[in-house]
């Protein structure tokens, strides 16, 4: 499942921020977490313009069958239309508010959990995660943590690469509540039977008439 997160993620992060990677871009922070598809993107342009989206997938009917690079040309063949893609603007002031808080909390600066032998080692399952994408000026880079998720219920990290990552997420969460955009784009959309990305699997879900409950 990892490497057809990976893909779709891919696709996906320039698909969103394609419109927000042109020239007068001064920094731009994006998160994307591997469960559910979500992503925030947040742009910071000359004379203090602020922008950002809220972004998730999801699929209809019933997941692709098969494994590996099967299930991934299943998913992406010309006559599916499976795809679900919500999008949500963020607030200018917002937007502001969160990239400041992420610069405070050092975005610029966290260093990569695959160059440190004790981050890299802690090992997970499921398959979720989160990818950081940084740009500030001419610099951009991208990094990946398995299974981290905000600050709440005892799940602090010990490791202090991870855990710079997970006070990252948690400080975008404070303001961009991921839960609550999730529930919101599951009750915007139309249909009956539909699923999304979660670890190794996907959780199905049906819609209802008025709101889907979590």
């Amino acid at each position: 499942m990892r490497p057809l997160v990976f893909i779709t993620l891919f696709v996906l992060h320039h698909l969103i921020a394609g419109s927000q990677t042109s020239n007068g871009i001064v920094r731009a922070y994006k998160i994307a977490l591997s469960y559910g598809q979500q992503s925030i993107c947040l742009t910071e342009r000359g004379g203090s313009q602020y922008a950002g989206t809220y972004t998730a997938v999801f699929y209809k009917g019933n997941a692709p069958s098969g494994r590996g690079l099967k299930r991934l040309w299943n998913r992406a063949a010309p006559w599916s239309s499976r795809k679900v893609i919500k999008t949500k603007n963020i607030p200018p002031d917002t937007v502001r508010q969160v990239m400041s808080q992420l610069a405070a909390a050092g975005i610029a600066t966290i260093k990569n959990c695959q160059s440190d032998s004790a981050c890299r080692s802690i090992a997970f399952l499921d398959g979720d995660g989160v990818t950081f994408y940084i740009k500030t000026g001419i610099l951009e880079r991208t990094y990946f943590f398995d299974e981290i998720a905000p600050l709440g219920g005892g799940n602090r990290e010990e490791n202090p690469i991870r855990l710079q990552a997970q006070q990252l997420l948690t400080t975008a969460n404070r303001y961009i509540n991921l839960k609550q955009h999730h529930r919101s784009s599951v009750n915007q959309l139309s249909g009956r039977r539909f699923y999304y990305l979660a670890g190794n699997g996907y959780v199905y879900f049906k819609r209802k008439k008025r709101k889907y409950a979590y």
